[in-house]
């Protein structure tokens, strides 16, 4: 074993340790089958209650659907508000618990349970299936049932324990079902899949004991059912280990309130110790572009001008880049420059997406996540990747203006998701075998085309030449948004 829980000193609560040193980019921990793995309310109709396969409407498809098989799911015949792939995923799901929810599913029908009280319906199912020990991990987990009692929430969670208890036909006591309910609503981790779309909920006991820090030394990876730990840094042995429950590259104040709403705690971590003056908190001096702190009164370090503040509750990036307040890797704006990306996708306007995905991916994500083989740095050279198949056929004049040899760039952007996957995912992961195939696609395509830079070693010669120009259209984008 490479990890045993133990008290935490962060948290006063369980926490999840290494039994042995780790380097970084390895597995920490591989649970094959949590206890519960679902689609969401979004994605129920367009994911595979089995395997966890999502295939995507076209309006939705996140850039896996770019490689995904384009088999139609299947309903369940019982219920008809499950899918499946095929008959072995509606099996091995009908084996585990689906034949003791089906008729619930029927009788409600059209009406569907939100996917939070579905989970808690699945449990109470478990249940007699469980051990003793087995179910003590799960009650062992921390409910925060008095702070969820002072909530505005408190109703709707009563209402929603209430028909839990009522579906499942379990014998729990009410009171009990309720304290069930809050411990899952704090212990779910969000469902991704391999290239980070959300797409349900999953709850497991022993995964449920990492903590967070907003400085994680890991990660959390899905691949289908398939939930696995990898370590971002060096992990000494006996170390914690710790998550990002939300997201760490917004500043503190707001990581902190979402922390102190939904899971009830005051996070002390030395990323959060170091506001107003943390990397994620700091505003740019639109007079000298010198840091400022997010404090009142906002008075630059450099040139020591009081300023009045950035424009307040703005979405608009050409407002958010003119203002002269924001680096680019201040949020909101790469949120809103990854939002713009999903929009551009689905849209099918492939030219515009690729620039803002190169901004993201040369530009903002290497300060935002230090490690190369961070998974949102992979999965942005996947999406990056996905877009210059689409654009290297035809780049159109404002691309061809730049003179880059997209082909070339494109074959050494291969080349770096493939040594960042085998430490973000794993070398034999689902994903990293995607990312074969296609390589081995797209190197048949460019010795057919004749290029002549394609060495017999895979690797590229003239990159050197290229990368600069990348880079000036990087700058380029950066230019129309602050014009």
């Amino acid at each position: 074993m490479t990890t045993h829980t133990a008290p935490s000193p962060t948290s006063g609560g369980t926490g999840l340790f290494t039994s042995v040193a780790l380097e970084a980019g390895t597995e920490i921990l591989t649970i094959p089958q949590p206890l519960i793995t679902l689609p969401d309310d979004a994605h129920l109709s367009e994911t595979c209650s089995g395997c966890l396969a999502w295939k995507p409407a076209a309006g939705r498809r996140g850039v896996n659907s770019y490689y995904s098989a384009g088999k139609e799911l299947l309903s369940c015949t019982g219920c008809r508000t499950v899918k499946y792939c095929d008959q072995v995923c509606q099996r091995a799901d009908w084996k585990y618990v689906h034949k003791k929810e089906c008729g619930i599913f029927s009788r409600l029908a059209p009406r569907v349970l939100p996917a939070s009280v579905r989970a808690l319906v699945r449990l109470l199912l478990l249940q007699p299936t469980m051990s003793k020990e087995d179910w003590r991990k799960v009650e062992e987990r921390q409910s925060h049932f008095l702070e969820f009692s002072n909530t505005q929430k408190w109703g709707e969670i009563c209402l929603m324990a209430k028909g839990a208890k009522m579906y499942s036909g379990t014998e729990m006591a009410e009171a009990g079902v309720l304290k069930l309910y809050c411990m899952m609503l704090v212990n779910t981790l969000t469902l991704t899949t391999p290239t980070l779309d959300p797409i349900g909920i999953c709850f497991d006991p022993l995964a449920a004991t990492a903590n967070h820090s907003c400085s994680p030394n890991a990660s959390i990876i899905f691949s289908g059912r398939t939930l696995q730990f990898r370590s971002l840094d060096k992990i000494s042995n006996g170390a914690e280990i710790t998550i990002p429950y939300v997201d760490t590259t917004f500043p503190t104040k707001t990581r902190r309130e979402e922390l102190r709403l939904r899971w009830f705690f005051d996070c002390k971590c030395s990323a959060c110790e170091e506001a107003p003056r943390g990397k994620t908190d700091l505003y740019s001096c639109p007079h000298c572009s010198g840091a400022v702190a997010d404090k009142e009164p906002m008075i630059c370090t450099n040139c020591k001008k009081s300023l009045p503040g950035p424009p307040s509750e703005s979405t608009d990036l050409k407002t958010l880049h003119k203002s002269g307040y924001y680096p680019i890797t201040r949020q909101p704006l790469p949120f809103l420059h990854s939002e713009l990306v999903q929009s551009l996708l689905a849209d099918g306007n492939f030219r515009e997406a690729l620039k803002h995905q190169l901004l993201l991916h040369v530009s903002i994500y290497p300060l935002l996540y230090t490690q190369s083989h961070h998974p949102i740095r992979v999965c942005s050279g996947f999406v990056l990747a996905a877009l210059l198949m689409e654009v290297v056929r035809d780049p159109g004049e404002e691309l061809k203006k730049v003179d880059v040899d997209w082909g070339k760039t494109l074959w050494a952007l291969l080349l770096e998701i493939e040594q960042g996957v085998r430490r973000s995912h794993g070398g034999d992961s689902g994903f990293a075998m995607m990312v074969k195939a296609k390589m081995k696609e797209v190197k048949e395509e460019l010795v057919r085309s004749g290029v002549g830079w394609l060495r017999g070693d895979g690797k590229v010669n003239g990159l050197e030449r290229e990368w600069p120009k990348v880079e000036g259209v990087v700058r380029g984008v950066l230019k129309e948004l602050k014009v």
